[in-house]
């Protein structure tokens, strides 16, 4: 996911450069950020340790305090806003499919149906995967 921000001067010089930070990250778990963000484009990821321990069931929610400053916030008399993100973790539901093993230089009737993927909702879209 991404937060932007617009900065009417010439991005070539440092007063058009901004500069993205997380200033907070509710919960915080054992001080632990699960988020990360690029400072230069406001792209929000997770951490290495947030792709480990991310549990919808533990917390289902979370809200990071996103700020912005413009002259890549290099100074104190930089422009600045911040903005609230509301982040809904869901569970996994994708199950990688098992091993397939297919005989080579078959002679069966072709093409061969070898896997099919159940997406658990009603909404996900998929398609057969063919041996030709």
């Amino acid at each position: 996911m991404y937060v932007n921000a617009t900065d009417l001067d010439d991005p070539a010089t440092p007063n058009g450069q901004l500069f993205y930070q997380i200033v907070i990250q509710l919960p915080n778990v054992n001080n632990v950020m699960y988020f990360q963000i690029n400072n230069k484009t406001g792209e929000i990821s997770l951490t290495q340790q947030g792709s480990q321990e991310l549990d919808p069931v533990k917390n289902p929610s979370y809200n990071l305090v996103v700020s912005v400053q413009d002259m890549g916030g290099q100074t104190e008399n930089s422009f600045s806003d911040t903005a609230s993100v509301d982040i809904n973790v869901k569970e996994n539901i994708w199950k990688a499919p098992e091993p397939v093993e297919i005989e080579e230089n078959s002679t069966a009737a072709h093409p061969l149906k070898i896997t099919q993927v159940d997406p658990g909702t009603p909404s996900a879209s998929y398609r057969n995967i063919l041996a030709l």
